[in-house]
């Protein structure tokens, strides 16, 4: 496999995700770079999947901010990342599933992130936060749906591309 390409399209995908996030900035929780991350681990595996929600995170919040919660969203995003890898075949071969798993993860995003709160507080008032914040997390899988509505022309260029990088069969 070709390391070169393989980090090119690493590159590029986090390129898209974080311009996608400074773009929206402005518009809470909706953002292409969980369903990036989602087709990142769909079609290249889990290990690209999670290498992609570290670039993302990191990179995008020398942008929007780095604080307590960065690694928080590293764990959220790189957890998507690893799970659509794991669920690969299924969520290729589906699309209800794959909208399902995009809404889900707007929910698993927000659950992980809930974790900050307990670095300042404790877990009664952490799962209040939490509770009040699952009207964003919504948001979050609406986003997700909506940006996956772009899905059958992102699954021919995701899939030309596993194509290319050698990628056959299950992913490792």
């Amino acid at each position: 496999m070709n390391k070169v390409r393989k980090l090119t399209v690493l590159a590029m995908l986090a390129t898209v995700a974080i311009v996608g996030r400074w773009a929206l900035q402005a518009v809470p929780n909706i953002q292409p770079a969980t369903m990036i991350i989602v087709l990142t681990g769909m079609f290249f595996g889990w290990k690209m999947g999670l290498s992609e929600a570290v670039v993302i995170t990191f990179v995008s919040g020398l942008i929007t901010g780095l604080g307590v919660w960065t690694p928080f969203q590293a764990a959220a995003w790189g957890l998507i990342g690893m799970i659509s890898g794991f669920l690969s075949r299924p969520l290729r071969q589906n699309k209800y599933l794959y909208f399902a798993w995009l809404i889900l993860s707007g929910y698993v995003f927000g659950f992980v992130m809930a974790f900050e709160y307990l670095t300042f507080t404790n877990f009664v008032s952490a799962a209040g936060l939490y509770l009040g914040g699952l009207l964003f997390d919504t948001y979050h899988a609406a986003g997700n749906v909506g940006f996956g509505l772009l899905s059958p022309v992102l699954f021919y260029l995701f899939g030309k591309e596993r194509k290319r990088l050698g990628y056959s069969g299950q992913m490792d």
